[in-house]
This record gives C-alpha cells, sequence and structure tokens, in this order.
C-alpha cells in the first residue's frame, strides 16, 4: 500500500519505517510531512484510519495530476 509519491527524488535507499506507535494505552500513525495523528484506541483503528488517509493522499495525487493535464490542454489545445 506504500508506494512513491511522483514528488520524491527518484534516486536512493529508501527505508520503511514504523508508522504506529503506542504511548500511554493510545495509538498514534505518522505521516510522511512527520504529523502524527490519532489517539487511536485500538492498533487495528490506527491501522484502518492509516490506510483510509494513504487512500486520501492517493486520490489527491491523482486529483492534482489530473488538474495539471487539464490546463496544460487548455494552454495547447492543438496539440491533444
Amino acid at each position: 500500500m506504500y508506494c512513491r509519491r511522483s514528488s520524491d527524488d527518484d534516486h536512493g535507499t529508501y527505508y520503511r519505517s514504523q508508522r504506529l506507535s503506542c504511548v500511554d494505552g493510545e495509538y498514534f500513525f505518522a505521516t510522511r510531512e512527520n504529523r502524527w495523528l490519532g489517539p487511536f484506541y485500538t492498533r487495528e483503528d490506527a491501522e484502518q484510519q492509516l490506510n483510509l488517509y494513504i487512500h486520501r493522499m492517493q486520490l489527491a495525487e491523482n486529483g492534482a495530476q489530473f488538474g495539471r493535464q487539464l490546463a496544460a490542454q487548455a494552454r495547447h489545445p492543438d496539440e491533444s
């Protein structure tokens, strides 16, 4: 489910870190932007919310790419 964003560097070695953390019995997950979201009362809730968060970010990235394509076509309609 974890994938490279279009803005990520193509070079280098990538490591997947643990995104879930438990603090005082409450669960949090970390985003790529170094934000911790939570608390969630169970690990399963945190994992589910993490998966939903990743899905929303992928939809937003896809929407942004589509918007850029539409804008490019509007600027150069003869090239489509």
